[in-house]
């Protein structure tokens, strides 16, 4: 049986990711005296003790706190509607750019009643709102800020910086 946990961390921090936590369990295994080449072992030969996933971050809603969940890859119809409308090419742009969508929303991906990734940025029926897709009657906010990071592209063969570029995140303290 599945377990979920939560975590709450005392500072701001950027999304952690699951080898980050699968690091930390290996390192507290080791230092509380496991064996910690056994359980490695043991991933390695299918038959792993715990599954580890990323965290998926908690959300502001109608009820309280909702999870959220990675955006998922829909396939994109090639066909081309003629007629489109501006504010749909605008809507359609923030959805894609969407890092998450709210619970509603991934139920409706899941039980095959949004098929196509078109479908979320060109209706109405859904909005974007600080990277959560969202239904157009719900919200989503995720009320920490929010910080523009500048990272840099290294090029491993000739070991040199080949170009700067900016990453914005969005810092979350305990929603995690």
């Amino acid at each position: 049986m599945l377990k979920a946990y939560r975590l709450k961390f005392l500072s701001k921090s950027t999304p952690v990711r699951a080898y980050t936590l699968f690091g930390a369990v290996c390192w507290i295994y080791r230092l509380i005296g496991g064996d910690l080449e056994k359980l490695l072992n043991d991933f390695n030969n299918d038959n792993p003790p715990f599954i580890i996933s990323s965290p998926f971050p908690l959300a502001g809603s109608d009820n309280g706190y909702s999870l959220v969940f990675p955006k998922p890859i829909l396939l994109i119809s090639d066909k081309v509607e003629k007629d489109e409308r501006i504010c749909e090419k605008i809507n359609r742009k923030s959805v894609k750019k969407a890092k998450y969508v709210s619970f509603d929303v991934f139920k409706r991906i899941v039980e095959s009643e949004i098929k196509e990734g078109k479908v979320l940025g060109y209706t109405e029926e859904f909005k974007e709102t600080r990277s959560v897709i969202v239904h157009k009657n719900g919200k989503a906010l995720f009320e920490d800020f929010s910080s523009l990071s500048v990272r840099n592209i290294l090029n491993r063969v000739t070991m040199k910086s080949d170009n700067l570029f900016t990453e914005e995140y969005y810092l979350f303290s305990d929603r995690w």
